[in-house]
């Protein structure tokens, strides 16, 4: 055989081999990117939804623990101290031990 067509073969198998090889190597299709693109979307919507769940309901009871301190402290009024102390006398002569 001929050096031009040793060389040719050589370099015809080398691009069949470079295409096979790149057809193997390359990243996925469009449709396959976007289908992962897709599922890891939803995964994050997902874990997003679980969180804000969570959140709610911490916050809800923290709002009715609040609550029920307010109306614990509402229901016990401080309660008026003209008329608690109206039936108390206080005289001169009391200040006068002083």
């Amino acid at each position: 055989m001929s050096n031009i067509l040793k060389n040719t073969l050589l370099i015809g198998s080398g691009f069949a081999s470079g295409l096979v090889v790149g057809c193997f190597l390359t990243p996925k299709s469009e449709k396959e990117r976007i289908q992962q693109l897709l599922e890891r979307v939803e995964a994050s919507l997902d874990e997003l939804n679980q969180k804000s769940l969570y959140v709610r309901v911490k916050s809800g009871e923290q709002l009715h623990a609040i609550r029920d301190k307010i109306r614990k402290e509402l229901s016990s009024p401080i309660p008026d101290l003209y008329k608690a102390t109206e039936p108390l006398t206080l005289d001169i002569d009391d200040l006068s031990d002083v």
